[in-house]
């Protein structure tokens, strides 16, 4: 069954409070959700710490919200969360400012396996999220790639990770950024381009 019918089942029993509910939908979303927070973060999402805290901040503004979401199915769930995690990252980066501490993610680098392809990129993109492998093998894709997007210009990078990660559609992209669907789109696309750009200079580099 996919993810987003697994989550309409949940849905509507956690809007009326079911803790069992409540609770495997949080455990559904947990990979998924992982992700959305250390993309957004960047390098500075090596600290467990740092992105636990910030998941625990989305979950505690995501329950009590749960009542009042109208939306139908889990795509359109994932698009509420996406406004969610953005406000809570946007809040920890102007409460903390520069990153002060914590592993910093390594940059790619020689001993990075790299496969041949860009989009071996976009497929490690959705792996590291969608992949029911251990945490520690999650971790591994994360920073095969979140340097790279970590790279892109502010917008691009943003619109990717919507696109990616979140699941989000152009015009729902648009609609978070304030542009319509056709700039949405573009603004993607362009981060893609980008992307592979950057995937094959590392490639190129550890020729």
């Amino acid at each position: 069954m996919p993810m987003e019918q697994r989550i309409q089942r949940f849905l509507l029993p956690a809007s009326q409070g079911d803790s069992a509910a409540i609770e495997s939908l949080l455990v559904e979303i947990g990979p998924r959700l992982e992700g959305m927070v250390r993309y957004r973060l960047g390098r500075a999402s090596a600290d467990w710490h740092c992105v636990e805290d910030l998941i625990q901040e989305v979950h505690a503004a995501l329950i009590p919200s749960l009542s009042r979401f109208r939306g139908e199915g889990g795509a359109q769930f994932f698009a509420y969360l996406s406004g969610i995690v953005r406000h809570k990252v946007q809040d920890y980066f102007r409460r903390n400012g520069a990153w002060r501490g914590g592993r910093s993610l390594p940059p790619l680098g020689a001993q990075t396996s790299v496969s041949a392809g860009g989009g071996d990129l976009f497929q490690s993109l959705r792996a590291s999220i969608t992949s029911p492998s251990s945490r520690v093998g999650r971790s591994e894709l994360f920073e095969r790639v979140v340097g790279q997007v970590a790279r892109l210009p502010k917008r691009q990078s943003e619109a990717v990770i919507m696109a990616f990660i979140d699941g989000l559609t152009s015009r729902e992209i648009g609609e978070a950024l304030g542009m319509n669907r056709a700039a949405a789109a573009m603004l993607v696309l362009r981060g893609v381009r980008n992307l592979k750009k950057q995937w094959g200079k590392q490639r190129e580099s550890m020729n």
